[in-house]
């Protein structure tokens, strides 16, 4: 379902926006568009991350930041 969330958005919305990820309970890690990521990348140890850890809902939203690419 998350595939087809981010193929329908409106492009406005995330003009500025070059990569959208999504990190799993799971371990899944999802990237769009898909790209190889570092095999060193751990989601897992990122702020966003673990701030959706400690929410109490299914779904959490992080601001937009500048990352190491």
């Amino acid at each position: 379902p998350i595939e087809e969330y981010w193929r329908t958005r409106p492009a406005e919305s995330v003009k500025e926006v070059k990569w959208t990820y999504v990190g799993m309970r799971t371990g899944v890690f999802r990237t769009y568009p898909g790209h190889r990521s570092n095999r060193l990348y751990n989601p897992v140890s990122r702020s966003w991350y673990r701030r959706s850890l400690n929410a109490h809902i299914k779904t959490t939203i992080s601001s937009p930041y500048l990352d190491a690419a």
